[in-house]
């Protein structure tokens, strides 16, 4: 998918990039090391650097950025929006994570995020960025659970990833997501 984004501007017309499925996990596993020194904090280098042979744009570049995350062996989709300054996820069935522990997971990122952002001298090079700055950090993201009635709800179990993913191929190809139904699955 990442590949197709990359070569075919036409077919998927957004400005996005798709980062590693181990990047939620990674957040998640980094968070009480990050804690410590949040402004300091040495982040890869590479986590958001174009690579052409991995078709990645670099985040720089991008107005969105998705990523895949498991809560509870549950896959959602998450879209970074750098204009919104804000994280939206993208579940098939909502009975699988309570509205507690999503806020717990998304509480973490959204906090991590800008942190990666500032670091990474992004911020810096994109003054078109509409933030709320203060001195020495950057707003934490917002965040939502899109709504049960724009993305349709699963009516079997163990579907999630698969779910996730063609809810990424069809946001990327500017198709409804009403179509991420179980027939069409």
């Amino acid at each position: 998918m990442r590949r197709r984004l990359f070569e075919l501007p036409k077919t998927y017309p957004v400005n996005a990039t798709i980062v590693d499925s181990i990047f939620g996990q990674t957040m998640l596993a980094i968070y009480d090391d990050w804690q410590k020194i949040p402004n300091t904090y040495k982040w890869d280098d590479e986590l958001m650097k174009g690579d052409k042979k991995k078709f990645k744009k670099s985040w720089d570049e991008c107005d969105e950025v998705y990523f895949h995350m498991s809560i509870n062996n549950h896959w959602i989709l998450c879209e970074a929006s750098f204009k919104e300054w804000m994280i939206s996820i993208y579940d098939l069935d909502h009975s699988n994570i309570n509205q507690n522990v999503l806020a717990h997971n998304m509480n973490q990122r959204r906090k991590m995020l800008p942190s990666l952002l500032k670091c990474s001298g992004m911020l810096d090079k994109n003054p078109h960025l509409k933030l709320q700055r203060l001195k020495h950090t950057v707003a934490e993201f917002d965040w939502r659970r899109i709504s049960t009635n724009v993305v349709p709800q699963s009516k079997s179990c163990g579907d999630c990833s698969v779910f996730a993913i063609k809810n990424l191929e069809f946001l990327l190809g500017d198709i409804p997501l009403s179509y991420a139904v179980d027939d069409h699955i």
